[in-house]
């Protein structure tokens, strides 16, 4: 089966003007970015190598689509074959064996390593659990725990393995991952940097685009803040297409069929084509603003890739700013808010001072 996007890919291009200075420091962050995960990855990883890449995220939220287009997009460059990939729900321990043998296995980077989310961190931990002797590198995540007795089932699984490597993306997570874990750690960027810049695909159709968290991470000291000529969104629905039946009909049959080379070999072409739409709706919804406010990461690094100019809050545990200190002060078309109101105020200001009197 070959499976065709029908859309054409995001691409580099010349940028609309930006309320902010869509400046050389911005884009010079973006390289700086993308040479550091050479830096961390490319010792690990040899040119050449077989893999797997394990754990796609096959929901709406459009930042762990973009992880993992940017995990693809490095592995590529690295000419590396990816001879397996799943999603937690499709692994098998006997399939990832046959076809990886002693190949590195990557798990899909996020914001994931701890309890908030505890399927993904039992799906993590069985795979290491799987296999002991092999690679298997992590690719750069979040580290957050809320109880004690979850960071002890870590540790005794981590801390077992003979070969884990597991990457942070902040410097909080990397200290907690030094802290907490006896295994190889580094300090990394999100992979969705590894995409590069990205044409931004419309014009602005609003003064300020709002994409503010629905789930378990929204701040809960936060009442939402809005104003004149502004909209508000999130991006984790998604309209079901001819691909997603057609994924969850090779999910299904996959879980039943005596044939799974076959449909193994079908499966994963889903895959990108579900990210990439992904990625191109979230791209879609942050062009809609001429000012993004964001208490989402990757509202943050997407808005960085498309040259928006926005303005950041923190989310329920301070992944945000833990990554805005480590890695993104230096942006110029970024600013940080410490409440909706004051997100407001500063979206107005910069809004006000490039385009003449704010009429909001």
């Amino acid at each position: 089966m070959n499976i065709q996007s029908t859309l054409k890919p995001l691409q580099l291009s010349e940028r609309e003007p930006s309320v902010f200075p869509d400046s050389a420091t911005s884009q010079a962050l973006i390289q700086s970015l993308s040479r550091k995960i050479d830096e961390v990855l490319t010792p690990l990883v040899p040119p050449g190598s077989r893999c797997a890449l394990l754990g796609f995220p096959n929901h709406g939220n459009v930042g762990d689509n973009a992880i993992w287009l940017g995990e693809k997009a490095w592995l590529r460059r690295q000419n590396v074959t990816i001879v397996y990939s799943c999603e937690a729900t499709t692994y098998s321990r006997r399939e990832l064996a046959a076809t990886v043998g002693r190949g590195i296995i990557f798990l899909t980077g996020g914001g994931s390593v701890g309890d908030l989310y505890p399927h993904t961190q039992a799906f993590r931990e069985q795979v290491l659990l799987d296999f002991p002797h092999n690679p298997i590198i992590q690719f750069p995540q979040s580290v957050y725990f809320q109880h004690a007795e979850h960071v002890k089932r870590a540790q005794d699984v981590f801390n077992r393995h003979a070969n884990f490597t597991l990457l942070a993306r902040t410097q909080r997570s990397f200290d907690r991952a030094c802290n907490l874990f006896n295994v190889e750690s580094a300090l990394c960027p999100d992979m969705a940097f590894a995409l590069g810049p990205i044409d931004r695909p419309s014009a602005p159709r609003t003064k300020i685009l709002w994409l503010l968290r629905l789930d378990g991470e929204v701040h809960k000291t936060w009442k939402p803040f809005e104003s004149q000529h502004s909209e508000r969104t999130d991006w984790l629905s998604e309209t079901p297409t001819m691909l997603h039946r057609m994924n969850r009909m090779l999910t299904r049959d996959l879980k039943l069929s005596q044939w799974l080379g076959r449909l193994d070999a079908w499966l994963p072409g889903t895959y990108d084509l579900l990210a990439q739409n992904r990625l191109r709706w979230g791209c879609h919804i942050l062009s809609r603003g001429r000012l993004v406010v964001t208490d989402r990461l990757h509202g943050h690094i997407l808005s960085l890739l498309l040259g928006i100019p926005h303005v950041l809050l923190d989310n329920s545990y301070g992944k945000v700013r833990a990554f805005y200190e480590t890695w993104t002060t230096a942006s110029e078309l970024t600013r940080w808010a410490d409440s909706p109101e004051e997100a407001v105020a500063i979206a107005k200001s910069f809004i006000s001072g490039h385009h003449g009197n704010s009429d909001e």
